[in-house]
C-alpha cells in the first residue's frame, strides 16, 4: 500500500512479470492428466489458446489432432496454456513432434484463449463446418431419398379413416363460420331501413321550431 502510488506500483508489477509462477497448478494438472493427448479424449473437445510469439490464436480440437500430429499435444499442456491468464500466470512453452519424423517440430508459446476467443461456441461452430465440408462421417445424415424409402406404408383403411376425419373437420369448420357470420350480421350490422328512419326522424326534429 503506497497511497497514491499504488496504481503505478500495480502497473510496474504487471510489466515486470506475472503475479504467480504457476508451479503448483502445473504439477496438479500433470498428475491428473498423465500422458493423455488431445486425440485420446473420450469426448470431442475444442480448446482455444493464443500464441504470443506469432500473435495468432491456436485452437486445439480432437478431430484435427487425429489428422495432424503436430496439433496432438498433451492434454496437460493444453490445460496449462488455456488457463495462463495474462498478469496472473506465465505463458506456457512446449513442443510437439511428429512420430514419423516427416514434419519438423513445432513450438508453442501459449496463453489464455480468452484473449482471442471469448466465446468458444463460435470456434466450435467453425470446427463443425470444416468437418462437414471434409465429409466427416460423424456429421453425415444421409440423403432425403433414404428417408423416403424408410417411410411407413399405410393401409387403405387407415387412409380412408383419415380422409373421412379431414372431411368432417372441414364441414364442422364451414358450419361454424356460417353461423358466426350470420350472428355478426344480425346483431352488429343494423338493417338499412331502421337507419334511414332514424336519420329522417332526426332531420324532422331538427327542422321544427321551438315555441316562443
Amino acid at each position: 500500500r503506497l497511497g497514491f502510488l499504488t496504481p503505478m506500483a500495480n502497473l510496474f508489477g504487471a510489466v515486470t512479470g506475472p503475479k504467480y509462477d504457476g508451479k503448483f497448478l502445473h504439477d496438479k494438472i500433470k498428475s491428473l492428466t498423465n500422458d493423455v493427448t488431445v486425440a485420446d479424449t473420450v469426448t470431442n473437445i475444442i480448446v482455444p489458446t493464443f500464441d504470443i510469439k506469432y500473435l495468432q490464436p491456436v485452437i486445439f480440437n480432437t478431430y484435427e489432432a487425429k489428422v495432424d500430429p503436430l496439433k496432438n499435444a498433451h492434454l496437460s499442456d493444453i490445460c496449462i496454456s488455456t488457463s495462463a491468464a495474462p498478469t496472473y500466470f506465465p505463458a506456457h512453452y512446449f513442443t510437439t513432434r511428429d512420430p514419423a519424423g516427416k514434419l519438423p517440430d513445432r513450438e508453442y508459446h501459449l496463453i489464455d484463449g480468452g484473449v482471442a476467443a471469448n466465446n468458444p461456441t463460435m470456434a466450435a461452430m467453425s470446427m463443425i463446418t470444416k468437418e462437414v465440408l471434409r465429409r466427416n462421417p460423424d456429421f453425415t445424415h444421409g440423403k432425403p431419398a433414404e428417408y423416403h424409402r424408410q417411410a411407413p406404408t399405410w393401409s387403405t383403411s387407415t387412409l380412408l379413416y383419415y380422409s373421412r376425419l379431414s372431411t368432417l373437420r372441414r364441414t364442422t369448420y364451414a358450419s361454424r363460420m356460417t353461423r358466426s357470420r350470420a350472428t355478426h350480421h344480425r346483431w352488429i350490422s343494423p338493417p338499412r331501413r331502421t337507419w334511414r328512419r332514424s336519420s329522417e326522424s332526426a332531420t324532422c326534429c331538427s327542422r321544427r321550431k321551438l315555441p316562443g
